[in-house]
Parts: structure tokens; C-alpha cells; sequence
């Protein structure tokens, strides 16, 4: 009796099977589930384990599946199973550390160093390793850990932060703020990085950096996901394995991670289930198919182009335009207006972006025309997406083409104000037009903007001169030269100017 108390009260008891002597956990509250598809999910699980008792794969989907609905205590023995019946299986070892690492950090470490014996190259695993030894105060092998993930995936959001805190721990306070600022270039408003900071700054006696980031501290935090694949998405995907779009969400995690054979089979098994026919999505529509089989080939494009394969980047991102022209005339077509207005947006915007992709690959191999044309026709589709302008008008710059670059440059300047690149390139297209009240304008509002901006009073200087204004054009030179001292131009210029005076 008491034994089975102390399983309701965790949530789970136990059903015997005594014909091959295994125990599935079992939800205690599952007699209470309405939900006929979890019903059928966890019933297929549990299913699968009683007709195969030693197959890994079975113990760990059984797993996931408790994961996915809040089962989470369940999880445990069920991934213990799998990396016992699977013993070279790393993903297996990393679930079970992730589902014991809160409750248990000791035995975390073993199992997360076992997963890693198996897998050296997985970040998540080395971050939760190293999080359990900074529960156990093992600092010097949380570092080791810390920076390895931090070579694998450098964007992510939790290495700095931890090596910071850690850091200020061993009173290593200069190296403390060199990490805690790295954390919170890559994750602006995340509070822990304020608040560890504002320490740092207290024990520098920087008091005025130390108010603004407790202050900072305060405000919501604002956390930038960690790309973890595996955690996020393999339940799902083996869950629900006809979800094609689960399966494309898989592929690009492993592309931030830089695990391209694992996102091509992702993606490989979502193209697979759209042309069978068999995928499943919540809206599984002509239009919808469509979307799914462009990013597919939008996001091999991806793969090849970070590999440093252009040539193959290019012709996937040509296939992914292929298959969005051909449903039935194009976008307009793709894109249904019956689509409620957030997704017909974020498709097109996604349309948009593969054109912009393979411009971007055009202008790097130097096919400036084709890149153009690209550009031309994302911003057919998005019309006043200001980075499209920014990189159209920028080829044009290049090819000395400033009537057509100062088009797209006051496009940006419509949606920014106060950019100062765009700013300082109309100026100097102004000088170039001879039109040298407007440069000032110009250069005047990329000096309010920045008072240090050396080419703004360059182009005062030089605007002012053609004007006559010699000594708005000597004290524009002055200041140049005050933050550039050596630039042999603005010495030429006030020895002409104070020559002329």
C-alpha cells in the first residue's frame, strides 16, 4: 500500500506485464485525459514498448512523448531504459541528463560525460555538463566545458554568462566584465547579465555603470533561445513523424548549429513526406505544400552557401524561386488571400528572402546584374523592406550608378531617420550633383547624429568651400582634423582656405 501511495503522489504507477517481465510507467492521471489524439499518442508509445521490450528506440519515443504533455517524471526511467538497451546512442544520455540534471547534478555529470564520450560536438550537452558542475562548485571543469561550447556554437547565449559568474566567484573581476559583456552583446536584455554585471561594477567602484546595470536588472528578462535541436524538436518530430513542418523547424536548429549532415536529413525527410503525399500539417492545402517545399530548398541553399559551396547554394535557391513561379503564376497565387494576414506576410517576407539570399551570393561572386535582378524582385514583393534598399544601393554605389543608389538611399532614410550611412552617402551624392546646399543639410544631420563622424565634416568642409563659406569650411576641416589629426586632404584644404583669407 504504502509503495503504491508514494507512485500516485509522483504521478505514476506501474503497469506489470508479466510475460516479459518490463514495467511501463504509467500517468496516474491519464483516466482524466479527453484529448483522443494524446490518448492515441501515449497508447501507440506504450504499445510499441510492449511488443518490442528491448528496442531503445521504443523506450525513448515512450519518453519523448511524456515530455511532450508535462509528464516529466516519467521521463527519467523511460530514457535510463533506452540508454541502457542503446548504450551507443548519444541522444539517449542526453535526454536522461537533461531530465536528471535539477534533481540530481552529481549523477548529471556522469551521464552528461558519457553522452559527450559518444558526441564531443553537440553544445547543449557541454553548456547542461558544465551547468551541473557549477551546482556541484566544480568551476575549473565547468570552464573547460563552457569554452568548448562556446567554440562550437559561438552565438550562444549562455557560455559568457555562466564563464562571467563564475569569473566574478574567483574574483577575477576584469575577466568577469569581459564575459558578462560578450553575454549581453549576444542577448541584450537578459537581467542575469545586468545584475552579475552591476556587481562587477560595484567591486571596480564604477559606481555609475553598477546603478545602470542593477537598473537594467529590473526589467523583464528577454532571453535568447538556445539552439538546441534535440530537446526542442526530435520529440516532436518522432512524435508526430509526418509533421513535415516539425521536421523542417529540426533541419534549420541543426543549421544553427552547424550540424549540416543531421539538418540535410531533416529536411531530406520533410521533402520525402511532401511528395508522398503522407505529410501532415494543420492546414494541408496546395498553397501550404508549396510554401513548405521552397523553404526546403531555401534552407539547402543555406547549407551549401555556409559550407562554401556557391554554386550549389545558387541552384537551390533558383530551385526554391522555380517552385514558388510555377504554383499556378506565382506568388500571388502562393500566397492565398484568403491566408489569414500574419501568414500571408510572413510568406511573402519568406519569398522575399530567398530572392535576397541569392543576391547576396550573386554580389559575392560578382555577378552584379544577377544580384540587381534579385534584389529588384524581393523588393516587388516587400516594397519598402529597408535592408533590400541598403543592398540594392549599395551594388549601384559601387558601380559609380548614384542616381539610381540615391533612390533606394532615401528609401532607408524613410524608414530611418537617422542612419547615418544612408545620410552621409545622399550627402556625398549631393556633392557629386553639385548640389551643395543639400549636402550640407546632409552632412549637418550626420553631425548632430555623431559629432565624431570624420566624413561629415569632410563633406562640410568641401560643400562649404564650393559655396564660398570659407570659414564655415575651416572650421569644419579644423574639427576634422582635431579627430584625425594626420589626414593629409583636410591639412591641404586649410592651407588653401587660410591661403585665400
Amino acid at each position: 500500500m504504502k509503495k503504491f501511495v508514494f507512485f500516485l503522489l509522483i504521478g505514476v504507477s506501474l503497469l506489470r506485464f508479466t510475460d516479459a517481465e518490463i514495467e511501463i510507467p504509467q500517468p496516474a492521471d491519464l483516466d482524466l485525459i479527453e484529448n483522443s489524439h494524446v490518448l492515441a499518442e501515449v497508447e501507440a508509445a506504450q504499445k510499441a514498448v510492449r511488443n518490442s521490450p528491448d528496442d531503445g528506440e521504443a523506450w525513448g519515443r515512450l519518453g519523448h512523448v511524456y515530455l511532450i504533455y508535462g509528464w516529466t517524471a516519467l521521463t527519467e526511467p523511460c530514457y535510463r531504459r533506452a540508454s541502457i538497451l542503446a548504450p551507443a546512442e548519444f541522444r539517449w544520455y542526453y535526454f536522461l541528463g537533461r531530465v536528471t540534471s535539477h534533481s540530481n547534478p552529481e549523477a548529471a555529470v556522469d551521464i552528461f560525460t558519457r553522452a559527450l564520450q559518444l558526441d564531443a560536438t553537440y553544445a547543449p550537452a557541454h553548456l547542461y555538463l558544465a551547468s551541473a558542475l557549477r551546482a556541484l562548485r566544480r568551476f575549473e571543469q565547468a570552464e573547460h566545458h563552457l569554452e568548448r561550447a562556446k567554440h562550437l556554437q559561438p552565438d550562444n547565449p549562455l557560455s559568457d554568462l555562466w564563464l562571467g559568474e563564475i569569473a566574478l566567484a574567483k574574483q577575477e573581476i576584469k575577466l568577469a566584465e569581459e564575459h558578462l559583456q560578450r553575454a549581453l552583446t549576444l542577448n541584450p536584455n537578459q537581467s542575469e547579465a545586468h545584475a552579475i554585471l552591476s556587481q562587477v561594477y560595484f567591486a571596480l567602484k564604477e559606481h555609475s555603470f553598477a546603478k545602470q546595470h542593477a537598473q537594467a536588472a529590473r526589467q523583464p528578462s528577454q532571453y535568447t533561445e538556445l539552439a538546441d535541436p534535440l530537446w526542442w524538436f526530435e520529440p516532436r518530430v518522432l512524435s508526430s513523424p509526418k509533421d513535415a513542418e516539425a521536421w523542417i523547424k529540426y533541419g534549420m536548429e541543426f543549421i544553427a548549429i552547424k550540424r549540416y549532415d543531421d539538418a540535410v536529413a531533416a529536411l531530406e525527410q520533410a521533402q520525402a513526406l511532401i511528395q508522398s503525399g503522407e505529410w501532415e500539417h494543420h492546414e494541408k492545402k496546395t498553397t501550404d505544400a508549396t510554401y513548405l517545399r521552397v523553404r526546403i530548398h531555401h534552407y539547402f541553399g543555406q547549407i551549401h552557401y555556409q559550407q562554401g559551396r556557391t554554386g550549389e547554394a545558387i541552384q537551390s535557391y533558383q530551385q526554391a524561386i522555380q517552385i514558388q513561379e510555377a504554383d499556378a503564376n506565382g506568388v500571388n497565387a502562393t500566397v492565398s488571400p484568403q491566408m489569414p494576414p500574419p501568414n500571408r506576410s510572413e510568406q511573402l517576407r519568406f519569398f522575399a528572402s530567398v530572392r535576397a539570399n541569392l543576391a547576396v551570393i550573386y554580389e559575392e561572386v560578382g555577378q552584379l546584374e544577377q544580384a540587381i535582378k534579385q534584389y529588384q524582385k524581393a523588393l516587388s514583393i516587400v516594397p519598402t523592406e529597408p535592408a533590400l534598399h541598403r543592398n540594392l544601393a549599395a551594388i549601384y554605389w559601387h558601380q559609380e550608378n548614384y542616381v539610381a543608389a540615391e533612390h533606394h538611399y532615401k528609401s532607408v532614410i524613410a524608414h530611418d531617420a537617422t542612419d547615418i550611412q544612408a545620410l552621409d552617402s545622399l550627402g556625398f551624392i549631393s556633392l557629386v550633383k553639385a548640389d551643395y546646399m543639400e549636402a550640407v543639410v546632409r552632412f549637418e544631420r550626420v553631425r548632430e547624429l555623431d559629432t565624431t563622424y570624420i566624413e561629415a565634416y569632410r563633406g562640410l568642409g568641401i560643400a562649404h568651400t564650393e559655396l564660398g563659406n570659407f570659414l564655415d569650411a575651416i572650421i569644419a576641416f579644423e574639427t576634422l582634423l582635431a579627430l584625425e589629426p594626420a589626414d593629409p586632404f583636410a591639412q591641404e584644404m586649410l592651407q588653401r582656405l587660410k591661403g585665400v583669407r
